[in-house]
């Protein structure tokens, strides 16, 4: 998953995977702060970032 393929989804979709990424405070969010929020979530977890 990287910013290209986050920045086409939808907002719903990207509140889905947030969801499943268990991310606090994620339902009210600006598309831009939701995927960097996922981007944040999907590092800290996985350890590796790609642009």
């Amino acid at each position: 998953m990287n910013i290209e393929e986050l920045k086409s989804k939808t907002i719903s979709e990207l509140t889905n995977i947030a969801k499943d990424l268990k991310i606090q405070g994620h339902s009210g969010l600006r598309k831009q702060d939701l995927i960097f929020r996922i981007l944040e979530a999907k590092t800290e977890k996985d350890g590796l970032m790609f642009g």
